[in-house]
């Protein structure tokens, strides 16, 4: 539900990078401790689930 408040599209869905920068920028934003080159490889495995 978080994301539908989003104006930005949803990067496709098989890429973990750009799932990853959308996480950082929308969800976790620049003051959160999350780094989203660290999450490309979850992103990927969920990808691959």
């Amino acid at each position: 539900m978080f994301y539908l408040r989003i104006p930005a599209a949803l990067p496709l869905a098989n890429d973990a990078t750009a799932m990853a920068q959308y996480h950082k920028k929308f969800y976790n934003t620049s003051l959160g401790k999350a780094v989203w080159q660290d999450n490309v490889d979850r992103f990927q495995q969920a990808i691959e689930a």
